[in-house]
Order: structure tokens, then C-alpha cells, then sequence
């Protein structure tokens, strides 16, 4: 669950009575895990059976909590503060989980479990949980105006709404007894020194936040030496500790103080203020990337951070540096989904006083406008571009390749990008590349290439830290219901003699309940059972299929209906992809029959009116009045897919995709189902496995910084699993070995134009780009030598 650089963190901390700290990651993932599975039986009320379990995994966490505060607190293991407040609040976390909990309010000797954890969660680094905690505060019933005035303060610092909390005006203080009013009257100076801390990130003067916050500590315990009265606000004493650790923090993440020195112009100055007033902070491997000059003039990047690891906040600084002093930007991705979402963000990034009639265009215009700032198009659009227009591109000062492992990929698309690449780095040689992709293994030495072709640095950023967990499982059945059902099998095709199909009485009697494996680490390479937890996810059986031969088939996309209908009913978020649009629009078709259909806000029908008229019907497109579900593949026009993406941020739980929402697309999820591991390859005529990378690219749509920084992806294998006794079939071990065992990094990317070469027989799309490379004339000896 936890990438391998967050275990380390959490194998560091001190001893803890009754907990093996190596174990101290798989203690935390089976415990999710158990929430995932658990989860799923909430809404039927079986829990009994599982109340022990629940119990020892709330006590552990409870101990493992409270014991780490107090080191917190102590200030004894400073070296280890970091992996210590992570700990902490994660326990917090899983614990309010397993069991729901009231929102809690300030008093005098305690502070509200969720508060304590969000500020913990920023002491140990991890800012997108401590963010996720900050938007879901809530206010307890007989709370002050007071202390809730403070609690929502230090929510509105934790998710960076800087400008909110200096709204906040002053509360009032209205109390009778002189002690509650002390203890308020320290509350209000805390929120003071919030607020004081918020100016200063946002670049303004102001006063000194660690005096008010220091001031508070040391108020917060009294003794009046000539009469001996003491007393104690030790809730109000922790609280100041927390705080005073945690805003050090951020200080240190701040996005103004880390690039400051990289501010060359006022409009430079001016963006980034305007940037920070929609994220303020970095979060570290952001900071280690600039602190290695990754800002810098003349200094290109190859960035394989993993999926969620924030490369997109990198790829932004770098282009508000090129575009404050003048320069101009080319920024390549995959997909039209993506270049709508890239399209979207640049707009909004650069809308300050200077840029703000700023306009990117729209996807599939025939006219490109030469004075645009950035210009977000697919490799394709812009190698078509290269060769008619090539004016365009003038003036051009950073290059940025979004999802760049596409040039390593099988099929034309892999050779089209690359010219396209190869190309720019010989039109405009003078500019900065960015290639920017979570799946390459091989970032090294495509840093090298960069530097060789460009004579300049080129970092290759490759940290393996990311913000998110993600727990990864497959589908798997008891091994002796399979026997079963595979003797049924053999029974009817020995009673249907001739015929060449399995009876339909057969497929209604394959019936089996569904488990998940989960793995513990953040990739399978373990072969040990107490690394993996087994858990039901269905509270009733599933049918499997069978093909012609008489041998069993996982049914993929129907036992994925299944689980979604399930995660959907817990309001979890959840993304079922399916091998091909037909398939997608057959499994909405079939949840809109079988779970509630919703009807739309006024916004949206407005634009599915607007769509409806254009198309000429409501028969014409893929939006209806009411949904229960929602598709996504590349069969949608940019209008339908637009509204089907918001449809699925503001109310529907399930949305059911192809693999072209995979390539980068910003949804956040609980749950992603991914229906098979194999898909049909036109080029071979046959089906074949899927590339790993493919998978773990859909898979990394679970859990989003700031959202959900815990999410879980299971496979639905189309081969039926079987589990008994701590042993598991084959199918498991290939789906270890050839996809779960890598981890992000695993597609090592090739030259094509060097598989292009070698191969005898020409295809129709190497015929296509050697025509583009004749069309370049001259350019060819240029381009081919880059």
C-alpha cells in the first residue's frame, strides 16, 4: 500500500509496547484493508461476526496513537519527528474509519481527534492528508463561536485557502467565568498567529506568527507565586505545540519562499502570487527538484514521479517561468480528454492582470492563432502543424511531452510522437524539454539522450515518493467451489454431446462468492501469505462464466458491475474499465436498469439541452435526463465528455471507462475496477496481455492527493483464482510476475525509429512517417540525427 520511501519512514520510529515496528506498513494496509472489505457489509448490518476483529485493530491503532503523541510531544526523537507524526495521525485516520466518530470540540485538556491529526499529518510532510482531513471538518454541536472560529482557521491553512481565513472576522468574547474566558482569550491568539503566518505566504507584511503562538505556550500554564493558585489549559498547551511544529512546516513548504529566488520580473512575481492563491505549498520532492535547479534557464527534465507524486504543479512553475520573461510554450499529451483538462488548468494558471483575455483555443479547431502563450495540443495535431505551419512555433522557449512513455509503446502512435519529439528538438533547439511520464523505468538514460541532443543539462527526477496510498488486489474464489462448478462444466458438455455450446442451465448454476487479495506492499513481490490479506467484498455470490470449451471464465465485466453497484451503495467513488466503448455503453445501459437514476443540475441539462439540439435528438448522444451510471471513452464528442466528467465530480458514484481516461485524466476515486487483464490487439488478430504499465496507469486513478489519499484498485481477472489454504492457482502467480510486481516505473522506453529501421516489411504507419521525414527534405539528416 505504501510506496517503498513512506515504509521506510514508518520502519523509523522509536520502540512501541506490543508492535513490530519492521511490520508497521503491513499493519496499516491490512487495516484498510479490512475497512475496504468491511465496508462492503455495512449496509446489510453483518458485522457481528467481525466485531473482535474491529476491536483488536481499533485498540492497536488507539495504543499506537496515543504512545506516538507523547513522543511527539516530548521533543526527544527529533530525528524521527517526521515518521512519528505520520504514524500518529494515519492511526487517527483508519481509526475514525472503523469506527464513525462525532465531531469533537476545544476544551481545556483535550483537542479534537481530527484536528490533531491534521496537524500531525503536516509535521510528518504529508500535506495532501492533512488537506483532505481540513475539507471534511466539522462544527460539534455545543462548540464556541470561539473555538470553532480556530478550528476553522487551521482548516483553511491545512488546504491552503489563504485568502478565506484572512477574511475570517474577529469573534467576540462573551464569558462569565474568568477561566473559560482565559482559555477562549488563548484560542483567539493562536487564530491571531494563524493568520499572521497566512499573510506572510501570501507575500505580505506582517507580524511575527511564532511570538503569538510561543506567547500562547507559555500562558497556558499560570501559578500565581504569592497565593500558589495554579492552573493548567492542557489542551490549549498541546494544541500551541502541534501548531508551532506544524506551521514550521509549512513555512518551510512554502511555494513563495522555495521559488523566490527564481522570481526574475514583476509579471514572474505576479503569477506566482496568483498560483498560490490556488495551492500555496510544494510538497518535498518538489522542493528537491527546484533545489537541483530544475527552474533554471537552460536546464531541461525527465520527470518519472510516480503516479499522484505531483509532477503536474512541476510542470506548471516551469511554464509561469518561461512565460513571465516572454517565452512561449508547446505542451504535448496524448488524448483529447487530457488536453481539455491541460487546456482548462493553463487557463486558470495564467488569468492575472496581464494574460487575463488569455485563450488556448479548443480541441479539433482548423486555425492555429501564432501569438498563443501555450500551445496544449496531441503529438499528432502538432506534427501535422510542424509540416503546414511550422511559423507557429516561433518563439517557442519550453518544450513539455505530458505521458511521454507513448513513444515507447507498441503501434504507430509510438512513432508519430517521436517524430514529432525529434522534430522540435531540431526546430527549436534553443528551448528547455520537460518529458514528463509515472510508467518509464528508463529515465536515466532518457535524461542522457535530452542532454546529448540539447548540449545542456537535463535532470532526470525520478524520487519514488508520492502523498497517496493505494492498495492493490485481484478478484480470487474458494478453490473448492471451483472444483465444483468445474465439474458441473465437464458434466454438460459430456450430456451435450454434439452440440457446441454450454446449456443455459449451466450458466445460471455457476455461482460462487468473490474475495479480494490485497497486497500489503506497494507492489507483489513478496511470497509470503502474512503479506497479503484476504477479505469477502461481496455479501452474496456473483455468476461466473464459461466459454465454448467448457472451461471457466471470471465474467469479468459482469462480476466489476457487481462490485461497483457495491462501492457505489457506500458512496465510494468508483471507475469500472472495460476493454471497449460497445462494452462500456452495454454495462451503463445495464446499471441504469439496476441502481437509482439521477436526474441533473440546471447547469448541466442547460448544456445537455444544447447538446440534444446540436445532435438533433436525446437518441443522438450518450447523455439521457436521468443516469444511474456514466461512460467515458473515445467515442464521446469533446461536448459530451465534458459534461459526463462534471456529472461524475457533483453526482454519480459510478462511471464506467475505456483505457482513454487512464492516460492522466484528473478524477479522483475510492475504488477503481479494472474488468480483465487481456484485450483483443488488431494488428495480431488475437487477445493478448495487456502491458503492465497500461494496467497500473488505470489502477493509479485510485486515491488523489488532497481528495483521497487512500484508494484501492482491484483486477477482475478473466481467469477464475482460486484460494485454499493459503495456496493460490497459477493465474495469480502470472498476474504477480507480469503486472503487480513492477510498480509504476515499469515500461522501459525504446527509440521506435530504431525498430523502424530494422524491420524489413514496411507497415501502412511507418510508410506514413517516412513521407512526413521526405516531406522535411532537407531536415531529414537533421531530425533522423537527433
Amino acid at each position: 500500500m505504501f510506496n517503498k520511501i513512506t515504509a521506510n519512514i514508518l520502519r523509523m520510529l522509536p520502540p512501541v509496547k506490543g508492535v513490530d515496528i519492521e511490520r508497521i506498513p503491513q499493519l496499516l494496509s491490512k487495516v484498510y484493508a479490512h475497512i475496504v472489505g468491511l465496508k462492503t457489509k455495512y449496509e446489510v448490518g453483518i458485522l457481528e461476526f467481525e466485531a473482535e476483529e474491529i476491536d483488536d485493530d481499533y485498540r492497536t491503532l488507539s495504543e499506537l496513537a496515543f504512545t506516538l503523541e507523547l513522543y511527539l510531544e516530548s521533543g526527544k526523537f527529533g530525528e524521527k519527528q517526521n515518521a512519528i507524526a505520520y504514524v500518529a495521525a494515519m492511526s487517527h485516520k483508519l481509526m475514525s474509519k472503523l469506527k464513525p466518530m462525532q465531531p469533537e470540540a476545544f476544551d481545556a485538556d483535550a483537542i479534537p481527534s481530527d484536528v490533531a491529526a491534521m496537524l500531525m499529518f503536516i509535521i510528518g510532510g504529508y500535506l495532501a492528508d492533512a488537506e483532505e482531513l481540513a475539507n471534511n471538518i466539522k462544527r460539534h454541536e455545543g462548540e464556541s463561536d470561539v473555538g470553532w472560529q480556530l478550528k476553522t482557521s487551521i482548516a483553511l491553512l491545512a488546504n491552503g485557502k489563504l485568502k478565506e481565513l484572512l477574511e475570517i472576522q474577529e469573534v467576540r468574547l462573551e464569558v462569565a467565568d474568568l477561566e473559560l474566558y482565559a482559555q477562549e482569550l488563548l484560542w483567539k491568539q493562536l487564530t491571531v498567529g494563524i493568520k499572521a503566518l497566512a499573510n506572510k505566504l501570501l507575500g505580505r507584511e506582517g507580524e511575527d506568527w511564532q511570538q503569538y503562538v510561543r506567547n500562547v505556550i507559555q500562558l497556558a500554564a499560570f501559578k500565581d507565586e504569592a497565593t500558589g493558585y495554579r492552573f493548567d489549559f492542557v489542551g490549549v498547551s498541546r494544541l500551541a505545540h502541534l501548531l508551532l511544529l506544524a506551521m514550521n512546516v509549512l513555512e518551510h513548504h512554502s511555494l513563495l519562499m522555495v521559488v523566490r529566488p527564481y522570481l526574475t520580473t514583476s509579471n514572474h512575481y505576479e503569477l506566482i502570487l496568483h498560483k498560490i492563491e490556488q495551492r500555496p505549498y510544494l510538497w518535498q520532492n518538489h522542493i528537491n527538484a527546484i533545489e537541483q535547479d530544475f527552474l533554471k534557464d537552460g536546464v531541461s527534465s525527465v520527470i518519472t514521479f510516480p503516479t499522484g507524486a505531483g509532477k503536474s504543479t512541476l510542470l506548471e512553475l516551469k511554464l509561469l517561468q518561461h512565460v513571465a520573461v516572454g517565452g512561449r510554450a508547446v505542451y504535448l499529451v496524448p488524448t483529447h480528454a487530457l488536453e481539455h483538462q491541460v487546456k482548462g488548468h493553463m487557463e486558470h494558471l495564467l488569468q492575472t492582470e496581464e494574460y487575463k483575455e488569455i485563450s488556448l483555443g479548443r480541441e479539433f479547431t482548423t486555425e492555429e492563432e501564432d501569438d498563443e502563450l501555450v500551445k496544449v495540443m496531441t503529438p499528432e495535431r502538432c506534427s501535422t502543424l510542424l509540416a503546414l505551419k511550422p511559423s507557429v512555433f516561433e518563439g517557442v522557449t519550453l518544450v513539455v511531452m505530458d505521458e511521454f512513455h507513448i513513444i515507447g509503446e507498441e503501434g504507430h502512435r509510438s512513432l508519430g510522437a517521436m517524430y514529432c519529439l525529434v522534430s522540435l528538438l531540431s526546430i527549436v533547439p534553443d528551448a528547455d524539454f520537460v518529458l514528463s511520464s509515472a510508467m518509464v523505468e528508463n529515465g536515466k538514460e532518457m535524461s542522457d539522450w535530452i542532454a546529448d541532443v540539447t548540449r545542456r543539462t537535463c535532470l532526470n527526477l525520478s524520487m519514488a515518493w508520492k502523498p497517496t496510498s493505494q492498495l492493490q488486489g485481484c478478484v480470487v474464489y474458494p478453490l473448492d467451489r471451483c472444483r465444483e462448478l468445474g465439474q458441473l462444466a465437464f458434466q454438460d458438455k459430456q450430456n451435450r454431446g454434439k452440440r457446441k455450446s454450454p446449456s443455459s442451465n449451466l450458466k445460471k448454476r455457476l455461482t460462487v462468492t468473490p474475495y479480494c487479495l490485497f497486497s500489503l506492499q506497494n507492489t507483489w513481490e513478496s511470497d509470503k501469505m502474512a503479506d497479503y490479506y484476504l477479505t469477502p467484498v461481496l455479501d452474496h455470490d456473483v455468476t461466473i462464466g464459461v466459454n465454448n470449451n467448457w472451461k471457466l471464465i471470471g465474467n469479468r465485466n459482469q462480476v466489476a458491475k457487481e462490485l461497483a453497484k457495491k462501492f457505489a451503495a457506500l458512496r465510494m467513488k468508483t471507475i469500472v474499465f472495460v476493454e471497449n466503448p460497445t462494452q462500456a455503453n452495454s454495462l451503463v445501459k445495464q446499471l441504469d436498469g439496476e441502481i437509482s437514476l439521477q436526474s441533473h443540475s440546471e447547469k448541466l441539462q442547460s448544456k445537455i439541452r444544447s447538446i440534444y439540439e446540436e445532435l438533433g435528438n436525446a437518441n443522438c448522444t450518450y447523455i439521457k435526463d436521468e443516469m444511474g451510471a456514466v461512460p467515458h471513452h473515445s467515442l464521446l464528442l469533446p461536448e459530451e465528455r465534458h459534461v459526463i466528467e462534471d456529472l461524475f465530480r457533483c453526482k454519480h458514484d459510478i462511471m464506467v471507462a475505456t483505457a482513454t481516461l487512464a492516460q492522466g485524466v484528473n478524477l479522483p476515486v475510492d475504488v477503481v475496477l479494472i474488468a480483465g487483464e487481456d484485450r483483443y490487439d488488431v494488428d495480431k488478430d488475437s487477445r493478448g496481455l495487456m502491458d503492465a504499465h497500461e494496467i497500473l496507469n488505470a489502477a493509479g486513478r485510485a486515491g488523489r492527493a488532497g481528495f483521497r489519499s487512500q484508494g484501492a484498485a482491484i483486477l477482475v481477472s478473466n481467469s477464475v483464482i482460486g484460494f485454499q489454504n493459503n495456496k493460490l492457482t497459477d493465474a495469480w502467480f502470472a498476474l504477480k510476475s507480469n503486472i503487480f510486481s513492477k510498480g509504476d516505473n515499469c515500461l522501459t522506453v525504446k527509440d521506435p525509429f530504431e525498430r523502424l529501421i530494422k524491420e524489413t516489411e514496411e507497415s501502412r504507419e511507418q510508410k506514413l512517417v517516412l513521407m512526413k521525414l521526405n516531406l522535411a527534405g532537407e531536415n531529414e539528416r537533421r531530425i533522423l540525427s537527433k
